[in-house]
């Protein structure tokens, strides 16, 4: 399982169809696509037989933009799989953009990537490619997922100027079709449009049907069809053999579903029997090749019978369409085709099971797992349909596509998922990824079936493990199993016993499963990290980023060396640290040029580094980087984090005003991640934030929330985590109540020293020793101070001592003077004399209009043009790009592109 088998595409839905050899050029319709070229959109919508495709396909053998082409079917309502057809169909058109998969390498993550991570991954790639680039949906109306809509419009909104997107639908999407239109980024082929014209009738018997008809018959049909293409081509066929052609066309009259069945019917009578059953037996396919029909139709004696017969049914125009330019596959005209199924339901529906199974086994033969289980429960086959779900459900999980494999096991009946313990194993993991918080209600129900489908009860788990034969299909069942569970009760349940399960887990999971490793031991080290065994979490987030690695999970790798970093900045070693988050910056930047989801983390966490060290250059270009890559892929994770630092910065700058609208920034983005740990952690920077400028009240108002009162006593429900207590102790200190904060602050230092959590044990020494000073206590303010000092000096903490201002310089000048650590000391009071030189610029990302405009700028467009580009005042534009270039701290374009570039913030 080391590197998950990327989506096998059916490749005749990423390549442009051919057009005919023989059709009514539709000029005036062609040029209307031209001219839509600078817009964003081109919605062409109309009901079936209109000749969307048909149209398509002969612009675009003559478009001078590139094209890529997606035929959209009903099985790509998943987002992750309809963004693998999407670039497969970008890549193919232009070589320079990778695939999905080379992007992402292999990835594992307890949730999908989100569609903003993957938005932001597609702009940024779009936006790289000089070239212009159309990108072709057809048959958009089978996409139903409300998930794929949404990342349609984002996309829309971000699409950068050189794409241009084409939608092929029966009806309208359900996207920001107004909007588009009030900025004129939309243009529109309807079903009026698509409508043959008296002339193009014409011209269509003539050319294409070889009929001579008159100007009366002509314009009779013209408008009893109301010029629908399908219904000119069905009496086409009708007419070939007939003396009177005005005789069939009086017949004519109603709507077009009754004028397609009473033709569609005549011309199938009309139609050999051989041709009608071949007809009515590949009827079951949505694509067809000679070799799959010949395989479904079941007469091996008949060599090249497929072949023959459809290269025969395209000559004659019969409702098939090519869909490559070598005519190896097709596809049957929509309508046809719910004409012959419906007629095979009818007449011959005891076939359909062995026609399915056949189809079904053609696909699995060739990988197309996809194709062989939509056939499977078409024909009812339920069991097979299992076996081939369970074959391809690691990789599905592992290319994120959740709802593809929930849909089909849903689609399954329950005694089969429960005869199938790897089957259970696989669902109860897409639920977990797809709604890791509401699943952990119900994971008792999944756990006991998964285990009654092994044959135990999941308490006798582990010994379930030991007694297990080594290399066997069941014993690397039980060990995924493990990992499951202990995933499931790492939140509610004894961490002793958690550990217990991840270490069985790796125990007997085998050594050639990287991706199951490194994932397994995430997991265990994100466990030891909650029981506050920071050393062994370390260890074990090394090791799960190096079986990352050899999985080729670039995802996995980054995560788990973000962490790696975390846990050694926690035992305050900053220089490991530091050069831990470089190492994953390095493989990231070596990857290609725009950021990947948790790359903003990892330049956010060696910002806070280098600024505990006092190196504000390095650490305010990461901090640059991390925020920008935050919003651009959406990560909340990073931009929490990023606007603490944040706040810190402008703080120091004497910015109270900004810095405080930092750290509403970072609630705002701590409310997002749903946890409340994360708001709770927000609110007391918040606190903090305030105490350091001077507004005790706010402080005391949050304290009060969380239940801590006004005298330090303790009413919460369970202990206050660090960072409160910490901000409580600062706030007892600003009123005057240090004796009450000194416990609180000997208690946590405790703790800290117990665990090896250096870096918070530095500050809660250094508040102990501005209590003791306040109380009079000197000598044990010197020692405890000069205990702080001797565990920092050697990693160069600064900013941790910096922050206490004047009562620390202060106290640092009489523990220096008693010959503690005297070097460090000098430099500390060094930097405590230094005015911080900050470049204000550095701090605030752009927003996303501000990116917006920065790509034109790029492209090399005047105000003027991104004025009209956006739809905005020219002064707006003018206004946005002084914005930028105060925020990148430059005074050019040139200066703007290019320290952009510097940044990451543009390819």
């Amino acid at each position: 399982m080391d590197i998950p088998t990327p989506l096998p595409i059916l490749l005749p839905k990423v390549q442009i169809p051919p057009s005919r050899l023989q059709l009514v050029s539709r000029s005036r319709l062609l040029q209307v696509l031209d001219a839509g070229l600078h817009r964003k959109l081109t919605l062409i919508s109309a009901p079936a037989g209109y000749g969307k495709s048909t149209l398509l396909s002969e612009w675009a053998s003559g478009c001078e933009w590139p094209l890529g082409w997606v035929t959209l079917e009903a099985g790509d309502n998943d987002i992750e799989r309809f963004l693998t057809y999407l670039m497969s169909a970008v890549q193919t058109a232009e070589e320079s953009v990778p695939k999905l998969e080379d992007i992402l390498g292999a990835r594992f993550s307890l949730q999908p990537m989100s569609r903003d991570a993957m938005l932001a991954i597609l702009v940024n790639q779009l936006s790289s490619t000089s070239e212009r680039l159309v990108i072709v949906l057809d048959d958009y109306h089978l996409i139903e997922n409300q998930d794929i809509h949404g990342f349609l419009n984002a996309l829309l909104d971000n699409l950068p100027v050189n794409i241009h997107i084409v939608i092929s639908t029966r009806t309208d999407p359900p996207l920001r079709l107004a909007r588009l239109r009030a900025k004129d980024q939309l243009n529109e082929i309807t079903e009026k449009g698509l409508r043959f014209t008296p002339q193009e009738v014409e011209t269509f018997f003539d050319v294409v049907m070889g009929l001579r008809l008159t100007d009366d018959e002509v314009a009779e049909l013209e408008a009893r069809t109301e010029g629908w293409v399908t219904g000119l081509q069905l009496v086409g066929l009708s007419l070939k053999d007939r003396e009177h052609p005005s005789e069939l066309i009086h017949t004519l009259a109603g709507t077009h579903r009754y004028i397609l069945d009473y033709l569609v019917e005549e011309v199938f009578s009309d139609l050999p029997p051989l041709l009608q059953t071949f007809l009515l037996r590949v009827s079951v396919l949505e694509h067809l090749s000679p070799e799959l029909c010949d395989t479904v139709v079941g007469e091996p004696d008949v060599p090249q019978q497929s072949k023959k017969i459809l290269e025969f049914m395209d000559a004659s125009n019969l409702f098939i369409v090519p869909l490559d330019s070598q005519r190896q596959w097709y596809r049957f005209h929509p309508l046809f085709a719910d004409f012959l199924r419906d007629r095979l339901v009818a007449q011959h529906a005891e076939e359909l099971p062995d026609l399915q199974r056949r189809a079904a086994a053609w696909y699995a033969s060739r990988g197309l797992l996809s194709e062989a289980i939509r056939h499977c429960f078409a024909g009812g086959d339920v069991d097979r349909a299992a076996d081939l779900i369970q074959a391809e459900a690691r990789d599905l999980l592992t290319r994120g596509e959740i709802t593809t494999l929930l849909r089909w096991i849903d689609a399954l009946p329950e005694e089969v998922i429960a005869a199938r313990p790897h089957l259970g194993l696989s669902r109860a993991w897409a639920m977990l990824m797809r709604e890791p918080i509401n699943f952990l209600d119900t994971i008792d129900q999944q756990i006991d079936q998964i285990a009654e489908g092994f044959g135990i009860l999941s308490a006798d788990l582990l010994s379930a493990l030991a007694e297990s034969e080594p290399e066997s299909l069941r014993r690397a069942g039980l060990s995924e199993f493990a990992m499951l569970l202990a995933f499931a009760r790492r939140d509610n349940h004894d961490v002793d016993d958690t550990i217990k399960l991840f270490k069985a887990a790796l125990e007997y999971m085998p050594e050639s499963e990287h991706l199951l490793r490194g994932f397994t031991l995430a997991g265990l080290a994100s466990t030891y990290a909650r029981k506050g065994a920071i050393k062994l979490a370390e260890d074990a987030f090394a090791q799960a980023a190096q079986h990352s690695l050899a999985a080729n999970s670039i995802y996995g790798y980054v995560a788990c060396t973000d962490w790696l970093a975390t846990m050694q900045a926690e035992q305050g070693q900053l220089t490991r640290a530091a050069a831990t988050y470089r190492q994953a910056i390095k493989l990231l930047t070596s990857q290609a040029q725009y950021p990947l989801p948790l790359s903003g983390h990892v330049y956010v966490g060696l910002a806070d580094v280098l600024l505990e060290q006092n190196d504000l250059q390095g650490a305010f270009e990461n901090l640059q980087v991390g925020l920008q890559v935050g919003v651009q892929v959406r990560d909340v994770d990073a931009l929490l984090n990023g606007y603490v630092i944040q706040a810190r910065v402008l703080q120091m700058l004497n910015k109270g005003e900004e810095a405080q609208e930092a750290m509403q920034n970072a609630e705002r983005q701590a409310l997002e991640t749903k946890s409340m740990s994360c708001v709770h952690d927000a609110q007391a920077h918040k606190a903090r934030l305030a105490l350091a400028l001077g507004d005790v009240q706010v402080a005391q108002r949050w304290a009060a929330g969380r239940g801590l009162g006004s005298v330090g006593d303790v009413h919460m429900e369970g202990p206050p985590n660090e960072i409160e207590q910490l901000t409580y102790a600062r706030l007892l200190m600003a009123v005057g109540k240090a004796s009450e904060a000194l416990p609180i602050l000997e208690a946590l230092s405790g703790l800290q020293e117990q665990i090896g959590r250096t870096r918070a044990l530095i500050e809660s020494l250094t508040l102990q020793a501005l209590c003791l000073r306040s109380l009079g206590r000197m000598d044990e303010a010197v020692r405890t101070l000069a205990r702080a000092l001797m565990l920092a000096a050697p990693e160069g903490f600064a900013r941790v001592f910096i922050q206490e201002g004047p009562p620390l310089a202060a106290l640092l000048r009489t523990v220096g003077s008693l010959g503690h650590s005297p070097e460090y000391v000098k430099h500390l009071l060094e930097i405590f004399g230094e005015a911080p030189a900050l470049q204000e610029s550095v701090l605030d990302p752009l927003s996303e209009r501000e990116l917006e405009v920065l790509r034109l700028v790029a492209d090399g467009l005047t105000n003027a043009e991104i004025a009209a580009q956006l739809v905005i005042a020219h002064s707006t534009a003018k206004t946005h790009i002084n914005r930028i270039y105060s925020k990148l701290g430059v005074s050019t374009r040139t200066q703007a592109v290019a320290r952009a570039r510097q940044l990451q913030i543009l390819p």
